[in-house]
């Protein structure tokens, strides 16, 4: 028996939003989000374009594509900014197309556009983003760098001194000696005006500096935020990145659409669960969150969530916390 779509906006996890080209002087594949972890596109070979399906993760993947009315299994495995693509047994190494637009959308409605290079893994809550050849281990205490995009909703100007003292909290409790100590700066990301908080502590264990960076830009009541971890020198390498990152930052609210199907089994489960509460724990990565489902007895759905973002680089690590609210 096929399940009914029930509660998508609960049941359907992050998907990893990718918009990404790959090709070799032979063929290209284009590829699009097109549901939770689902991806549709093109195969371009020889002039002809074939309709491609695909499932996974942006590191994984497994799909089909028809052509002359047959349908033809693959799998790719994407590294860094190659993918190694096999059908049939023939396998192609295809490249990246850092010229094309590279969006990240996360699933609660702000998008960026990814820097040449850059990877991105999603939670409910926030982006974490590594520049090409990085790699960051949940536990892991001598990461060299982390970088973590996030939005706070209900942000007023007063309250930025509180948010950045709430995200710097735990790096700022350190042994080590401060050299820098988060004065604000003030900071334009394209075309949006922001600030930017930086601390450098002197790591005394692995003699070497540590740095810890907020970058935010206010838009109305929204503030977008990155914060960037890890050693001086790779951090301040990437700053620019960052900069340029923060300022595509998009916010579209996500569509509601209904919170059941008409099937009679959808229809009873959402009597059942009106006027009752779902919760929900999420926990991956260096990130988790508590988020908490009310469907109201007039049908209407608000979810509430706390979340947690917690990193370890060499020498330092940094905590965050945040509260959002959504009502359709």
């Amino acid at each position: 028996m096929n399940a009914p779509r029930l509660f998508v906006l609960i049941l359907v996890g992050a998907a990893l939003a990718v918009s990404q080209t790959y090709s070799n002087k032979d063929l290209k594949l284009e590829l699009r989000e097109s549901g939770a972890n689902a991806y549709s596109g093109t195969l371009t070979l020889e002039g002809q374009s074939y309709p491609v399906t695909a499932r996974g993760t942006a590191a994984d993947l497994k799909g089909e594509f028809s052509a002359g009315g047959n349908r033809f299994p693959f799998t790719a495995r994407v590294d860094g900014l190659r993918m190694t693509l096999n059908s049939g047994g023939v396998v192609n190494l295809l490249n990246r197309d850092s010229t094309a637009t590279n969006l990240y959308r996360h699933s609660m409605g702000y998008s960026l556009k990814l820097a040449p290079g850059w990877t991105a893994t999603d939670n409910p809550d926030g982006i974490i983003l590594l520049p090409a050849g990085a790699s960051f281990e949940a536990g892991r205490s001598d990461n060299p760098e982390v970088y973590i995009a996030m939005v706070k909703d209900g942000y007023s100007p007063a309250e930025e001194a509180k948010l950045v003292r709430e995200l710097s909290a735990a790096f700022t409790q350190g042994t080590g000696t401060v050299q820098r100590n988060g004065v604000r700066e003030a900071m334009s990301f394209g075309s949006r005006q922001g600030s930017a908080y930086r601390w450098d502590i002197r790591d005394p264990k692995l003699c070497r500096n540590v740095a810890f960076d907020i970058f935010g830009a206010p838009e109305g009541s929204r503030y977008f935020a990155f914060i960037s971890v890890g050693t001086a020198e790779r951090v301040r390498q990437h700053e620019a990145e960052v900069r340029q990152m923060l300022a595509s930052m998009t916010f579209e609210a996500p569509k509601a659409g209904p919170l059941s199907d008409a099937t009679p089994l959808a229809q009873q489960w959402l009597q059942k669960l009106k006027g009752r509460m779902i919760r929900q724990i999420y926990a991956y990565s260096g990130m988790s969150s508590d988020k908490y489902h009310y469907i109201n007895a007039d049908g209407s759905y608000v979810y509430k969530s706390s979340s947690m973002v917690s990193v370890d680089v060499a020498g330092a690590s940094g905590m965050s916390s945040d509260d959002a609210h959504y009502a359709g």
